[in-house]
């Protein structure tokens, strides 16, 4: 059932780093080199057994460099549980305004779900239960660095919780800046909590009155990494639900 972990999350605030199972969904794009080396660069979600979502300047030049992992709680090598090679970008992306900074990719196999590989749930065009709102504390996750001049991604995925703010006090926030409606924000005001170099692409995910998650964001810019003032500004998966569902059920390739 997507959405659905086998390993319960009971965390009220975040920064702290993740366990087998809690994030189910978290996948993690690669770039191989031209010498075979598997370098970090992006989080992924995966939304069924053959796609997944990601940003689309997470794989703008990369169409065939990049392998996806799952089910990867820490970043060793050797410890792959499963890799998939990708086979379609489909994205609209606009480098300059950064509107729809969102890639659906088609992988070349299918995935296995199991306790530790499982979809999370998108948001509903048919039912506003799913919806997210002001205030609602909602889960980010990845390998990204945790400060502005870390080096190198974590070696263990971190997860953390942000609350949702409005477009407008977003914009306010980062003195002007123009969020538009297919963007969302999330972050604390004091900072000190959320995404970084190396989340990109990775999700936010918010649960509903019954357990499940949904895809709600997907990690796009920030100015920096958790200071004041500077929120999170994530690409709004429900703008882009028909167009997924669309693009999933008919292409033929």
């Amino acid at each position: 059932e997507c959405g659905k972990t086998v390993v319960p999350i009971t965390k009220i605030v975040g920064g702290v780093q993740a366990s087998a199972g809690e994030w189910p969904w978290q996948g993690l794009f690669l770039k191989i080199s031209a010498l075979g080396a598997r370098i970090p660069i992006c989080g992924a979600t995966l939304i069924s057994q053959k796609w997944v979502l990601t940003a689309a300047h997470c794989t703008v030049g990369y169409r065939s460099y990049l392998l996806l992992i799952l089910f990867l709680l820490r970043l060793q090598l050797d410890g792959f549980k499963t890799s998939l090679r990708l086979i379609l970008f489909i994205t609209g992306y606009n480098v300059t305004s950064l509107e729809n900074d969102i890639s659906l990719i088609k992988l070349a196999g299918q995935v296995v779900y199991n306790d530790y590989v499982i979809p999370s749930c998108l948001p509903s065009l048919e039912t506003t239960r799913a919806d997210v709102y002001v205030g609602q504390l909602c889960f980010i996750t990845g390998w990204g660095i945790t400060a502005s001049m870390d080096l190198f991604f974590c070696r263990t995925i971190y997860d953390a919780t942000v609350p949702v703010i409005s477009n407008s006090e977003c914009a306010q926030w980062l003195q002007g800046q123009d969020i538009l409606s297919t963007q969302l924000c999330a972050g604390y005001q004091a900072g000190g909590v959320g995404s970084c170099q190396g989340d990109s692409g990775g999700p936010l995910v918010c649960s509903d009155n019954s357990g499940k998650f949904y895809l709600q964001g997907v990690t796009s810019w920030r100015a920096g990494c958790g200071e004041p003032d500077n929120p999170g500004v994530y690409t709004k998966v429900s703008e882009y639900v028909g167009w997924i569902e669309d693009r999933m059920a008919n292409f033929t390739g």
